[in-house]
């Protein structure tokens, strides 16, 4: 086993351990075979952490998706329609 693998397999308990401490809800998944994602759902967010293996080294991929806390009715599901049919 290289460095890099073990770094980075410290790194993910690390970081699963931190989220366990503070009770932040998470899943880990394996949907592509060269990652291990980590998803976090907390009010009004979405967050997917990728451990991604390159070949040569592991990435840590960030991503943060952010709700606008707007609601609607019906109506505003004809809005995105109209949005994506643009």
């Amino acid at each position: 086993m290289n460095q890099v693998t073990v770094d980075t397999y410290k790194e993910l308990l690390n970081l699963l351990n931190r989220m366990r401490e503070v009770k932040l809800p998470h899943t880990l998944s394996h949907v592509r075979p060269d990652s291990i994602t980590i998803t976090v759902r907390v009010p009004g967010e979405h967050w997917e952490i990728d451990f991604v293996d390159y070949g040569d080294e592991v990435h840590v991929e960030v991503e943060v998706f952010r709700g606008e806390g707007v609601t609607g009715d019906e109506k505003t599901i004809e809005e995105l329609f109209a949005r994506w049919a643009e």
